[in-house]
């Protein structure tokens, strides 16, 4: 693709172009940076608008290398930054939010005073609009993530949170 940019240390760095073939291509370090300079290589795709659009909405294909929905949600836990917050094993972190142990099923109290049962509905919004319900004892601290997970995340997050017992 003919594209070259040099990259300093502590400095940002943006290159744009507009490819002209689709396929993956692999791109690599074009001059002596010193160790691990051979190492450096990135990989490229190209789609057509069309396919970028279903890759946009749908995402990649990485779920597949998971046996079950769970088991790609167990690796989102720690993917997508939910392990920071949320322990699988009872405990609580300072600033943090409900562990996830066998939270699913349970009834939870909200700041409010009010009662909801923790079921796939209440997971999906407490990932989308964190704000809207917020567990007695814990601070609105969740960050939206409306936007940033799709539709197979979700579902594999919640099927994730239904097997930690």
């Amino acid at each position: 693709m003919r594209v070259k940019t040099d990259i300093v240390p502590g400095r940002y760095t943006q290159i744009w172009f507009t490819p002209t073939v689709t396929g993956q291509f692999v791109s690599t370090c074009a001059e002596y940076c010193g160790k691990g300079h051979s190492d450096m290589h990135a990989k490229v795709f190209v789609d057509s608008p069309a396919d970028y659009q279903k890759w946009v909405i749908e995402g990649g294909d990485e779920w597949k290398e998971y046996k079950t929905p769970a088991d790609y949600g167990r690796a989102l836990y720690s993917a997508k930054g939910c392990e920071t917050c949320h322990t699988l094993d009872g405990r609580k972190i300072a600033d943090g939010g409900p562990s996830w142990l066998g939270i699913f099923g349970k009834m939870e109290k909200m700041t409010d005073g009010k009662e909801y049962k923790v079921d796939e509905n209440y997971v999906r919004e407490s990932m989308m609009v964190p704000s809207a319900k917020v567990v007695a004892g814990y601070q609105n601290v969740m960050p939206v993530f409306q936007g940033l997970l799709r539709e197979r995340e979700i579902n594999a997050l919640i099927a994730f949170i239904k097997t930690v017992k």
